[in-house]
């Protein structure tokens, strides 16, 4: 992973974690080749914190409801969870009521625990089992919200107690749940009912980020038909340099109602380079739309 220079704007690291999945990034210190430090979703999340859309913008608009499992559901099943529906974390509910919640790095810490072998006939070096159920394990300490709260109180709730998740609560119930990655992706600018972030780009000609913006409005509107967009994110990095010529990355990340497609590619032309990215997306989530009409006729 390529660092981050320090003068790089807030705006741009937010869109950097999001578009590469990371929970941290790491930024190049001032005058020292070497130092390296990092900032994570929470510092991002400090830092935008005064951005209009906290004051308008409420928890029931925000959140999305969330893959469960039970307290005697077993670290099997929510390991086959995570990995299947790429998600990072799976609240724990009984009776609709939420108790926890799993992430990935309770499950990381619990299978990497080494089992000791109790008889001389059993086989050491394995890890502790999977068959360990859920309420033995889960983070019992969970913060929950109405619908109706404020975005701004749920990103409060994220900054000063630390969580990366709030569950969303209506009469006892559990309705949705939201992540700082959730927060994050809603302050993009809007198209079409999505939500749209492009990073990488701040010192391009004006007229060269005019064209990606209507190149992009003009692939959501259409993805759109095929499958309800909710975020486009996309980052552009800058490598070799020849003569007046610069070779432009483009790595996106588009998230719909029927899953999440990543592409990336590259160009001398940032142009090019981004109506390839979008290209690649697009035939991605088309071979999706024809793989489930596929399936649609044979359950026919």
């Amino acid at each position: 992973i390529k660092p981050l220079m320090p003068d790089t704007p807030v705006e741009e690291v937010m869109n950097y974690l999001l578009v590469n999945n990371l929970r941290a990034a790491p930024v190049r210190k001032y005058g020292d080749d070497e130092g390296i430090y990092l900032i994570n979703r929470r510092g991002v999340l400090s830092a935008v914190r005064n951005n209009p859309i906290f004051k308008h913008k409420t928890a029931e608009e925000v959140m999305i409801f969330p893959y469960c499992m039970s307290p005697t559901d077993d670290v099997a099943t929510a390991r086959a969870m995570m990995r299947d529906l790429n998600i990072s974390s799976l609240p724990v509910v009984e009776n609709n009521k939420p108790v926890g919640i799993i992430d990935e790095l309770v499950l990381l810490r619990i299978l990497s625990k080494p089992r000791y072998r109790e008889t001389i006939t059993e086989p050491s070096g394995e890890t502790l089992g999977v068959d360990i159920e859920a309420k033995s394990i889960m983070n019992k300490n969970i913060h929950t919200v109405s619908p109706d709260t404020k975005l701004g109180h749920v990103a409060d709730i994220m900054i000063e107690k630390d969580t990366p998740t709030v569950m969303v609560e209506n009469d006892g119930k559990l309705v949705g749940i939201i992540t700082r990655k959730d927060v994050l992706k809603n302050l993009g600018r809007e198209t079409a009912g999505a939500h749209v972030r492009i990073s990488g780009i701040r010192k391009e000609d004006p007229f060269i980020k005019s064209i990606i913006d209507k190149d992009v409005d003009n692939f959501i509107s259409k993805i759109s038909k095929i499958f309800p967009v909710k975020h486009f994110l996309a980052h552009v990095e800058r490598h070799k340099e020849s003569g007046e010529r610069t070779k432009y990355s483009v790595k996106s990340r588009l998230i719909t109602s029927k899953g999440v497609f990543i592409a990336s590619d590259y160009a001398w032309d940032l142009t090019k380079a981004f109506g390839s990215t979008l290209d690649i997306l697009e035939r991605a989530v088309k071979e999706m739309k024809d793989k489930k009409r596929k399936f649609r006729d044979q359950e026919a």
